[in-house]
């Protein structure tokens, strides 16, 4: 079964919150509160990147190498000259 939402539901679940109650894990009534939902995009760590130990012991990312010719590079200089 298909079910397609409108972008004012969709719209409603992630910026604003859908009203709901759930019920507390002492059996002891409900809960109110608002359901929302997020999606969130983590990009893989590139190839190229170094990462380097700190004194403290966490690693921070280092000089990324440079990046490949792109199509784009015209466009981009063309957009950038006008």
């Amino acid at each position: 079964m298909s079910r397609e939402f409108s972008s004012e539901i969709l719209n409603e679940w992630a910026w604003h919150g859908v009203p709901c109650e759930v019920l507390l894990r002492d059996g002891l009534g409900w809960q109110s509160g608002t359901v929302k939902f997020c999606l969130e995009f983590i990009p893989d760590p590139q190839e190229d990147e170094v990462t380097e130990d700190t004194e403290d012991g966490s690693e921070k990312l280092g000089e990324l190498k440079a990046l490949p010719e792109s199509s784009l590079d015209d466009l981009r200089a063309e957009l950038l000259n006008t």
